[in-house]
Parts: C-alpha cells; structure tokens; sequence
C-alpha cells in the first residue's frame, strides 16, 4: 500500500515539493500565507500516510516550519536539501541501502533537482542523457557492464520525464492540441492526478516555460520583476511583454540549442541555486518560481510515470493509451539509445532487443521500423566521434501485437475477440510486407537494405490481458510463423505478455498455459511477465479479501483448468468433487448443458479454432458447446458477473497449478521474462521485496528467468537498476549472489532472440558483410 512506501522523515519536504494544492495556492493572493501552506501540506501529507494519525503529521509539519519567520526560500531549499542529504552519498550517487524506498520518491517528483544540488557547475555532473541517479556498485558494474541482454523493453515507453517536460514546453500549442485531445478518451488519468482542465494545465506549462527561460539565460534583474511575476504566477493573464524582450535578447546571446536537455535542466538548477544563495534581493521571488517549477513538473510527471497509486494494469494502460509520449517519442530514438546507457554509462548493454506496435499499413509500418534502425545507426555514428567509443549494443526488433477490448452488437452474428482479429490482421499484413523487404527475390544478398530488414525476428502480443485470450492470436501467429519459414527462410521467435494482470489468480496462470499451448510456444519462446506464476495465494486473498466479483464464465473455465491439472491425484480428491460440482452447475448456468469431461477438454483445447477445423467427427454435445460458445445468447451468460469466495480453491491447489505450469515451461524450454519494478508497481506487492524473482530462483520446477526493465520512462529503471534491485533482495540470504547475476546473464543470452540460428544459410554472408563495414 502507498502509506508504507513514503519514508516518514522525507514526508513533509516532499509534500512540499510535489503538492496540487500549493500549486494551486499560487493563483491567490494568500499564496504567501504559511498558515494556509500548512494546511494544504497536511492535506496532502495525510493522502500519503494515511496510517498515521494526525499528531504525528501535525508534528512533522511544524517541524519543519519550526523557523516560520525565515524568507520562503528557506523552505524551498530547505526540501531539497533534507532529501538529497538522505539519499545521496558524497560522490552523488544513491546510498545503496536506500535505493528501493528513492524510486518509490520519484513517482512523486523528478530527480534532476535533488540530483543538482548543491553541484556549483554542471560541467561537471556525470548526468549526460539520463537523469536517474544510481547507486554505485563496483562489483555489479564488473559483472554486468556491456554483458547485459535487454530483452523486454518498449522502445515507446522508454523516454524520461524530462525529456517529454521539455519538449512539451518547447512546443505549447502543439502540447495544448495534444492534451486536449488526450483528455477527451482518458479524463480519469487526468482527473485523478488533480487536472480537471486542460486550459488550466497549459497555463501552468506556459508558466513553467518563461520560469526556465528567465532563470537560464541569466535575465537581469529588475525590482519590478517581483511584482510582475507575482501578477502572472497568480492570475491568467499575458505573460509581460517587457519581461519577454528581456529574455529573448539574452537567448540571442546564450546558445544553449546546440547542449541537450539533460545539461540545460542541470544548469537551470545551478544558476538558481547559486543566485538564492547569494543575492538576498532575489532570494524571495527566485524561491517562488523555483517552487512553482517543481510542483509544475511534479504534476507533469503523475501523467507520464506509474504512481504508487496505480495498482493494476489498467492503471498503467492509462498511461499508455493517453498518446502523450507520442509527442516526443514520434520525432526519432537517438536520445533514447543514449539515455539506455545510464548514469555514468553503467547501463551500457551488449545486445538490446526492441518492441514496438506495428501500424496498419505496411507503408507506415516500415517507416516506423526504418526510423528505428536508421536512428540506431545515427547512434552508432556519434558513437564512433567519441575520445573513448563505448562498446555499441547490437540490436534486433520485436513487433508487439496490442489486445483490444471485446465488443458486441446484438444487431449481429457475435464474433468473440473481434476487434482484436480484426486489427491483428491488418497489422499481420503490414509485418509480412515487412519481412517480404528482406527477400532475395527483390534484393540482393548483398544489399545494404537486406541487413537493414532482417532485424526484426519475434513477435509479441502486450496490452490488457482482461481484453483478450491467446486464442485471439493462435491463428495469426502461427501463420506468420509459418509463412516466415516457408516464404523467407526466416525463424521467427515468439514472446508473449501472459499472467501480468488477472482477476483470479487461477484465470491467471491459465492464460499463461493457453499462451503456450495455443500458440504453440517452442523452446527458446519466452513468456513475459508471468506473475501470477510466483505470486504467494495467501497474500494475494489477503489483499482481496478472500472474495472476488468476476465474470462465470472465466470462472467456468477457471474450474476446468483446475480438474484437467488435478485429475488423478488423490491428494486432491476433495478439491477435484468440490470443483466437479461448481463446474457442471456452471456449465448449465451457460450453456444450458451437462457436459462431461472429455468433451470439454476437446473442446478447450480447440476453441483457437475455426468451428469446422476444430474437431473431425464432433459429439453432439462438443458441436453444442462451439456453437453455444460462438453465440451471442451464451456470451451474455458468460459476461455474467457473480461473487466468488477465493476459499473455494485452496493455497494448496493453486501452488500445485504454479508449479505445474512453471515445470511446463522448463520442460518445454521456455523461459520467463522478469521485471521486478514493472511487477511491484503493477501487481499486488506492498514493495519490492515481496517480489517473487527469489521463490523461483530456489523452485526446482522453475524455466530459465532473464531480467527485463520493461517500460523504463513509465518505471524510472533501467536494466542496471534491475539487477541492483534483485542485489538488494539477495542481502541476507543464502544465495551467492555472483553466481546468480551470471546465471541470468547467461539466460539473456541463452534466450536472446539475436542469438537464434536465424537465416543460417546466409550467416556467413552476413558475417562477411560485417567484416567489411
């Protein structure tokens, strides 16, 4: 829960610096007034620690206030120092002790501020095109440094905040048009962050926009500035005129267009922090536009980053589907290859494997995909100008197919999954034109183009697992798969985003079971996320409960699942009657049926199927089961929605199912892609250490497990960070930790969709090509 992730000596500085509430303070004239600061701190202070009672916050808060009679700027830097002071070392990094409980504060807020302070010169920071901070690890540096294998990363969802800040700012009208649009399809991400207008939002931004410029290019100061400042911040009107010749004057004279974002935002920080400090005439309107900047960027990052808040995955598609990245993320990859190199460039990756959704059209299709390899190379150009080249990641593509919400009209014959078929199979088309790019028959093997189209290798699926069944894919994957092999001679890899987000945690590890089988999963495949593979059944009832509201006819299936893993062990035989009989109560709920057994399990094992190529010689009641569950009568009775008591499948059964489905996929030589932020944040752990990455390193039924960042803009991580985290969770345990770090490097490359025996027969041409670049 949010409450125990806030450390409670940062509370009240945060809350300072992060509030909507003093935000908006700042359109009143009482915007000065400590008393009614106090309040909206305690406002929004008892939101994030809601266990506490109001003494306790009562206590911090005048604590912190404690000099009430010092100028504002006191508190300003006040905040910014208390927090740097407890997460930083001397050096600037991250205390490692601390990690976890700083990414929970970066929900909040950006790290940039605290990260410049009290840095006298940003030439000297070591923030070159990330701004996370880290935690300095020697020895995890030697181990994994240009020997990681990024293997689940979504290129469009990697960009920092800062990135998307300033380019919002450096284009308002076009970042106004964007969020209106936005806000019309997802108003609740908005609303819930506190923003119920758009005009309001922008104005904020426009603000921000002229605080950065004025304190940047170094404006002289005017006495009057702090009248007419006071005037803008706290009202709607034109930003003055004669402040904004002031400002474009010193922009002509100051180039910073040709230095990145990173380096002007650190400089920002400086410039402000060193006039507050030493000009007593400015101190007092240089803290208030200070404030108002941070609180104005702490909003703007609630819209862009998962907030501890933000438990599910439909919280995190929210992010997703507000289109607001696209802004910045559409205009090119070059700043993101090298924000992956990190902090200090302990990031650096020896091969990065990147996912992203294809368009609808194979035109627009490949000019995304050429955009990313053509930046790629961009990157490794610049590379190469360096005094000391890094080591270059290789790359490949992963094209990642989105699950669509199930829609009906009762108008018309009922197709389940039918919007997710129906864009499937205009991108499906678009990827076979694609691939189609990379055929000898059109190029020659030694066309430069060839290279360039033989990236892409795999295929996904992401997006809500509540939207969409694997059966939905089953057809379209294997018949890309199959078309690769016979049209082009080209192996293609398969991943598949299964068991990250559930109602039920059986409806859970089942989804993972028909990825696999559906999809016919082959080893070397990968299974992204499964979590509900490790997640503890006691905690997860706990959390809910031990009741659910779900729809009875997953819960049908659920129960199928159940007695198809159990039948014939007598350990459960009581489990197996009480579960036999809710699924014959059940299947006559829906289908109006008593259906036996076997004639289910033909039937659950073939639904991916066209009715007529499901089974040869079908029962009468397997033909009545197809057709019932085809129809739209039945597809209401499945969407039903009843209450379950959790109880009704016991802790014992759904570890033995976890098991099973985990001893299937070792068996099948399949391995799971783990991403323990990405999953603390979205599922149902309290925080990173009830992560279950170490129950299935000790698991003798677990597969093979890699270690994937993700989503890094949304998560702020990258796959350093990762391995850091499961450092953090090895402390005090028997595991040699070295030994573990190796393994999973080791996995990453076992498993990496570049290291497949792809097109083997032109290897050595490739390879010759290579050579000769």
């Amino acid at each position: 829960m949010i409450h125990k992730l806030i450390d409670i000596d940062i509370l009240t500085p945060l809350t300072f610096l992060s509030s909507k509430r003093l935000l908006e303070r700042y359109k009143q004239a009482s915007f000065a007034n400590i008393k009614l600061i106090k309040e909206d701190v305690f406002l929004t202070q008892r939101e994030l620690r809601y266990d506490f009672p109001d003494q306790i916050h009562e206590n911090l808060i005048e604590q912190f206030f404690e000099d009430f009679k010092q100028d504002f700027s006191y508190y300003s830097v006040k905040s910014i120092r208390l927090i740097n002071e407890k997460y930083f070392d001397e050096a600037g990094y991250i205390k490692k002790d601390l990690y976890l409980n700083w990414n929970n504060l970066l929900t909040l807020v950006p790290p940039l501020l605290f990260s410049s302070y009290p840095i006298k010169n940003s030439e000297q920071t070591k923030f070159y095109h990330s701004s996370l901070p880290i935690p300095k690890d020697s020895e995890q540096e030697a181990l994994t440094k240009s020997k990681m294998i990024e293997t689940h990363l979504h290129i469009n969802g990697t960009s920092e905040t800062i990135y998307n800040w300033h380019y919002f700012l450096d284009n308002l009208d076009q970042a106004y048009l964007a969020l209106k649009e936005s806000f019309k399809d997802n108003a609740i991400l908005f609303k819930q962050n506190g923003i119920d207008s758009i005009k309001d939002f922008i104005d904020v931004l426009k603000k921000s926009k002229s605080i950065f410029e004025y304190i940047l290019y170094e404006v002289d100061y005017d006495p009057n500035d702090y009248k007419e400042w006071e005037k803008y911040l706290s009202s709607s009107i034109v930003f003055d005129k004669h402040l904004q010749i002031r400002i474009n004057a010193k922009k002509r004279q100051k180039k910073f267009n040709n230095k990145n974002i990173i380096y002007r935002e650190v400089k920002f920080y400086n410039l402000i922090f060193n006039t507050m400090a030493d000009a007593d005439t400015k101190k007092d309107i240089y803290s208030r536009l200070l404030h108002y900047y941070i609180l104005a960027q702490s909003l703007f990052n609630k819209l862009f980053v998962q907030q501890l808040s933000q438990y599910g995955f439909s919280q995190f598609q929210r992010i997703t589907d507000s289109k607001l990245r696209d802004q910045y993320e559409d205009k090119g990859f070059v700043d993101r290859y090298k924000q992956l190199e990190g902090v200090g460039k302990t990031n650096i990756l020896k091969h990065l494997e990147l996912r992203f959704a294809p368009k609808n059209t194979t035109y627009n299709t490949t000019k995304l995909y050429s955009k990313i390899i053509n930046d790629y190379e961009k990157y490794k150009k610049l590379n190469d100008k360096l005094q000391e080249p890094l080591a270059i990641p290789t790359i490949s593509v992963t094209t990642h197919f989105i699950k669509h919400k199930e829609q009906k009209n009762p108008k018309y014959i009922y197709l389940r999954d039918s919007k997710t078929k129906s864009e499937l199979n205009k991108r499906v088309v678009s990827i076979m034109g694609l691939l189609s790019l990379s055929k000898p028959k059109y190029l020659p093997q030694n066309h430069p183009s060839f290279k360039k189209f033989d990236f892409l290798n795999a295929i996904d699926a992401a997006g809500n697992e509540l939207y969409a069944r694997p059966e939905a894919f089953a057809s379209s994957f294997r018949y890309i798969r199959e078309q690769a092999k016979k049209r082009f001679d080209k192996h293609i890899n398969m991943t598949f985003h299964a068991g990250e987000d559930f109602v039920h945690l059986v409806s859970g590890i089942r989804y993972i079971y028909e990825a696999v089988m559906c999809l016919d999963m082959k080893a070397k495949d990968r299974i992204g996320h499964a979590t509900a593979l490790g997640l503890n059944p006691k905690i997860w009832k706990e959390k809910l409960n031990n009741t659910v509201v779900m729809k009875q006819g997953e819960h049908l299936d659920n129960l199928f699942f159940v007695l198809m893993v159990i039948k014939n062990n007598s350990k459960y035989n009581i489990g197996y009657e009480v579960a036999e009989k809710e699924f014959n109560k059940y299947c006559n709920n829906i289908y109006g049926l008593e259906v036996n057994f076997e004639d289910y399990k033909t039937f659950f094992e073939n639904r991916w199927r066209e009715k007529k190529e499901a089974i040869n010689q079908p029962t009468e009641n397997q033909l009545a089961i197809f057709n019932k569950y085809h129809s739209i009568q039945s597809y209401s009775q499945y969407n039903r929605l009843v209450t379950i008591d959790l109880n009704d499948i016991s802790d014992s059964i759904i570890i033995f199912l976890q098991n099973k489905i985990l001893a299937l996929l070792k068996e099948k030589e399949i391995a799971i892609e783990s991403m323990i932020t990405s999953n603390t944040r979205i599922s149902f752990y309290n925080n990173f250490k009830e992560h279950h990455i170490l129950q299935w390193l000790q698991n003798p039924n677990s597969p093979d497990i890699v270690l994937a960042s993700d989503d890094p803009g949304i998560f702020n991580n990258n796959l350093y960070l990762e391995f850091f985290i499961l450092n953090q969770m090895l402390k005090d345990t028997h595991f040699d930790k070295q030994a573990i770090v190796k393994t999973l490097l080791s996995n990453s490359e076992k498993y990496s969709f570049q290291f497949q025996p792809i097109r083997q027969k032109w290897a050595d041409r490739l390879h010759t090509i290579d050579d000769g670049m």
